[in-house]
């Protein structure tokens, strides 16, 4: 095992007969072949060929999920017979993106729905009582009620919604519990006894199935006869972006709908989703990564949700025309500035709480009046400065503690929930992320129990990173390797963007960018590959010195022309000097 960077990154070689049989059944060079090995069960059932080849063929069908022809046959029978749908959609962006599904397909079908979202704030995550009861009394019995990446844990509201002569249908990708709520359909991969192959779909996903499932049920009892059939690969724009941001795994069926999304996303015609890229800073036709999705797009589209209303989002994807859908990106851009603010203002505070942590393996750090849009966010922050379990709190007015939480690989969040029930108001989520409320008095108590759950399972001090492959020598001209690069992606959660380490390298051009960051060039096969090293200036120091780099490659978009460039992580003197 090779260590770079002070032993931040390490190298574990692998055996090389098994990289030369990969990248010959691949036909990719060498480094790559090694990445792809490194993926292991990631690279699913399917091979090496659907695994770089992703295409709409590989789906399996939408009959396969648990619940799919009973909530199709309902659903239908309300279109056919005019009964009013509504879509209960979470807040955050696989919920927004689900419910955006929902409501083009039924458009397109000749009938409207109705959208609903609780209030982050007032509501909280799940279906909520009073808006249950809202629609009960606006929409009256008949009404036939879809929730989107939600419903699954909320056993009572779904009892109140069927008291009220409503048609329930659950379409969730979370955790279910032991036993399942009484709908009249319930569609979740996870939940016993579902056929799917697939488990690890987000809610945008279920929805897109939902929709594929709806779209053949109506074919065979002929209802497109003389109509024109959606096209679902245009809700794939929608359903990538739902699946990116939701960071569930990007392999298998999710590979496919992020990868063909993602291609439908550059050149989408969505007014809301063309004025969100503009915002952005994209341009027309610009090829868009899981990562621009992840960290420009997404982030916009759940400032809506954490600072005010989700409604603000869902009318930009929900806009007919480019002029409403230019002001409602514009007013997201405002709430994402304002996310940013108090996401820094937040973390900072936390952090001077934090300031000896002591022996603990665990945080839970938190107060009263703490903006709960941001504490996600906080938590993962302070995630990756601590890599311990962390829970993030906010105490309200009535004495209830609000939180989110996020978890180290090896570490189940929701498990752990499971085991302090007795302390929660309610809980949700998986195991890197959840969500709780619990009485303020509780929190020490639970703070203990927490704790011990850490104990019981030894979570482990944070890792180095794991470089994927030395890239050394020829490895066939850069347009061949990058070629076989972008068959890789999209990258994202199960499919890590690769880590790669060059040894020796010779830089160029070298400069300094704002008195922090490292600018130059190395030879990169038969270009010179144009580098930027974020707080890395320190490095100018080694200029005309052989350096050992660890980085990641990333394509850039400047008036039109796409341009590649490495990302430093770390640059030391060579050990072979």
């Amino acid at each position: 095992m090779k260590h770079f960077g002070k032993g931040r990154w390490c190298y574990r070689p692998v055996a090389l007969a098994d990289v030369d049989a990969l990248a010959r059944q691949g036909d990719l060079p060498a480094a790559l072949a090694e990445v792809l090995l490194r993926r292991g069960e990631g690279v699913g059932e399917g091979g090496v060929r659907d695994f770089l080849e992703p295409g709409l063929r590989q789906l399996p069908a939408p009959t396969l999920l648990g619940g799919m022809d009973r909530a199709t046959t309902i659903l239908a029978d309300a279109l056919q017979h005019g009964r009013p749908v509504v879509v209960y959609a979470d807040y955050d962006v696989d919920g927004l993106t689900g419910a955006a599904v929902l409501h083009q397909f039924f458009r397109e079908a000749g009938r409207a729905v109705t959208v609903v979202q609780p209030d982050r704030f007032t509501c909280g995550y799940g279906l909520h009582a009073r808006l249950v009861d809202d629609i009960a009394r606006s929409h009256g019995p008949g009404t036939v009620l879809v929730t989107v990446d939600c419903g699954i844990s909320d056993a009572a509201e779904v009892l109140a919604a069927k008291r009220a002569g409503l048609s329930v249908i659950i379409t969730d990708h979370h955790l279910p519990p032991e036993h399942l709520p009484q709908a009249d359909a319930v569609i979740n991969p996870r939940q016993a006894g579902c056929t799917f192959p697939f488990k690890a779909l987000a809610g945008a996903g279920v929805a897109f199935y939902l929709a594929a499932g709806l779209r053949q049920k109506l074919r065979d009892g002929g209802f497109w006869n003389g109509r024109e059939e959606p096209n679902l690969r245009r809700y794939l724009d929608l359903t990538a972006i739902g699946t990116i941001c939701d960071m569930v795994p990007l392999q298998g069926v999710n590979r496919v709908l992020a990868g063909v999304g993602l291609d439908v996303l550059a050149t989408t015609e969505r007014p809301g989703l063309v004025e969100l890229k503009r915002a952005a800073g994209y341009e027309a036709g610009q090829a868009i990564s899981a990562f621009d999705v992840g960290y420009r797009l997404g982030p916009r589209l759940n400032a809506a949700g954490r600072m005010g209303s989700p409604q603000a989002a869902l009318r930009l994807l929900l806009a007919a025309d480019r002029l409403s859908a230019r002001g409602y990106a514009s007013e997201l851009e405002t709430l994402n500035l304002r996310r940013r603010e108090e996401t820094e203002k937040m973390t900072e505070r936390a952090k001077k709480i934090l300031s000896d942590v002591g022996r603990r393996r665990t945080l839970l750090v938190g107060g009263r009046g703490w903006h709960i849009g941001v504490l996600g966010i906080v938590a993962s922050r302070l995630l990756e400065e601590y890599y311990r379990p962390t829970i993030v709190y906010s105490i309200d007015e009535a004495g209830v503690a609000k939180a989110s939480g996020r978890s180290v690989t090896g570490f189940d969040l929701h498990r752990a929930l499971v085991n302090c029930t007795d302390l929660l108001d309610r809980f949700g989520g998986h195991s890197q992320a959840a969500g709780l409320s619990i009485a303020a008095e509780r929190l020490l108590e639970f703070g203990e129990r927490f704790e011990a759950e850490a104990h019981l399972v030894q979570v482990a001090d944070k890792p180095p990173g794991e470089i994927d492959a030395v890239i050394e020598g020829d490895f066939g001209g850069s347009e061949t390797f990058l070629r076989a690069y972008r068959k890789l992606m999209p990258f994202g959660e199960g499919n890590a963007e690769p880590v790669f380490a060059m040894c020796g390298c010779s830089m160029r051009d070298v400069g300094i960018l704002k008195d922090r960051h490292l600018r130059c060039a190395i030879p990169f096969g038969d270009r010179l590959l144009p580098c930027i090293g974020f707080g890395l200036a320190e490095a100018m120091r080694l200029e005309d010195e052989p350096v050992d780099m660890v980085f990641a490659l990333r394509p850039n978009f400047f008036r039109g022309e796409e341009r590649w460039q490495a990302h430093l992580f770390s640059v030391e003197r060579s050990a072979t000097d």
